[in-house]
């Protein structure tokens, strides 16, 4: 067989598969096309499906949540209800709470008060004796600078070196 023979049957076999070719890729366009309807179908009816079972869930979720929110009311209106006896019991005791209360405290606070004055007292009378002193020391100063001194201490301190006679000068200017 020549090249040329050779040539010239493959051409024959290719033109007579052709048909055969052509036929095989319709069914097989055909077989994809009716399997891609039947799919097509299906996904529909479980479209649906679905659609009708989620419908059905939230109408059930719905009346749920409406019980649920009724149930929630009947709780917080009872819870309310409690409250406002609670609170009105306690509002009728606080006033024999208070007073006791406030008698606690007088009583508590009457020995403090006494404490308070007789400290109060002592002070004053610190007080007083405190200017008493006082007043002699500058009594002291202004009969030490008539003396011609500055201070009371040091008259009394030359004094005691005129040989003893501090005692009687210190005598003097206190007015003893």
């Amino acid at each position: 067989m020549t090249v040329a023979v050779g040539l010239e049957h493959l051409a024959q076999t290719i033109i007579g598969s052709y048909d055969a070719r052509v036929g095989e890729v319709a069914a097989i366009r055909e077989a994809t096309d009716e399997q891609l309807s039947e799919f097509d179908r299906s996904h529909q009816a479980m479209a649906l499906e679905q659609r009708a079972g989620l419908s059905e869930q939230y109408a059930d979720l719905r009346a749920s949540v409406a019980v649920q929110r009724t149930e929630f009311r009947k709780a917080h209106a009872a819870m309310a209800g409690r409250e406002r006896a609670d609170r009105a019991k306690v509002a009728a005791a606080l006033p024999k709470v208070e007073a006791a209360r406030v008698s606690d405290f007088r009583a508590w606070l009457s020995p403090v008060r006494s404490a308070h004055a007789q400290a109060r007292a002592a002070w004053e009378n610190l007080n007083a004796t405190m200017r008493e002193r006082r007043s002699r020391t500058a009594t002291h100063a202004a009969a030490a600078q008539t003396a011609g001194y500055e201070t009371a201490g040091a008259a009394v301190h030359a004094s005691a070196k005129r040989q003893g006679k501090g005692r009687q000068m210190f005598a003097k200017l206190s007015g003893r």
